[in-house]
């Protein structure tokens, strides 16, 4: 067989061959929808819906105290309209014990019925009670009802201890002002002090807490709120009248 006649049968079996191969199919523009729907079923995640709950420490916070409007209505008035707080006879009294002083303040106010203070020349800490009893009638120049002296004190810092925790001074203090105002009041030379204030009860006691807190009727108010609810069962401050108002709170605690 030549040359020309082995080309010729080569090709022919070659061309037969190319003819039995088949295309591999490739994926159409029509199946590519289906894949990308696949696959995102395959892979379709869920995200959870946040619903906001409140912890009890989160309605806590958000309770909210209404203020008071007024403060109560606390027997401050004698029987002609004229303010009488404080009767002379208490404002100068022994006042109760130095430990029912103590346990008088542990329900309102603990951290003043916990308070203790060394003075000077003891070597021992005192309580609250046994401070202000030193502090009022353990004084040569002056000698005051404790309580008149712890609530006068109290009601001036918000109940608050200062940070020095020097109540003893403080205390010497209050009480050495208010019989300086009682006697303001009481003098016979002093009858203009008096007739300026027609609206008071002709008590120096109260002049003295009057005058204490400013002339500042609301304050005056306070104190005898303050002092009914801590003392009045022990000694009421209008020894004639009572308890005055033992229920009566001036601001919430």
């Amino acid at each position: 067989m030549n040359c020309k006649s082995l080309s010729f049968f080569f090709l022919i079996i070659l061309f037969a061959t190319a003819c039995t191969v088949k295309d591999t199919p490739q994926p159409s523009s029509t199946t590519a929808p289906y894949l990308v729907a696949t696959s995102a079923i395959a892979f379709k995640t869920t995200t959870p819906t946040l619903t906001p709950t409140l912890t009890p420490e989160s309605t806590l916070a958000l309770t909210i105290t209404p203020e008071l409007t007024s403060l109560p209505n606390c027997n401050i008035f004698d029987e002609d309209g004229k303010l009488y707080v404080l009767s002379t006879d208490i404002f100068f009294s022994w006042g109760p014990k130095d430990e029912e002083i103590t346990q008088a303040l542990a329900a309102d106010f603990p951290e003043w019925a916990n308070f203790e203070q060394t003075l000077p020349d003891m070597s021992h800490p005192l309580k609250i009670g046994e401070v202000m009893v030193a502090a009022s009638l353990g004084q040569e120049t002056f000698a005051l009802n404790p309580t008149v002296t712890l609530v006068t004190m109290g009601v001036s810092l918000d109940w608050q201890l200062p940070p020095d925790g020097d109540l003893y001074s403080r205390a010497i203090a209050t009480g050495k002002r208010l019989e300086h105002l009682w006697h303001e009041w009481t003098h016979p030379d002093n009858e203009n002090i008096r007739v300026r204030y027609p609206n008071l009860a002709n008590d120096g006691a109260t002049y003295a807490l009057y005058a204490f807190f400013d002339y500042d009727r609301e304050k005056l108010q306070v104190w005898a709120a303050e002092y009914d609810v801590l003392f009045g069962h022990l000694q009421p401050r209008i020894p004639s009248v009572g308890v005055m108002c033992p229920p009566c709170r001036p601001r919430c605690k």
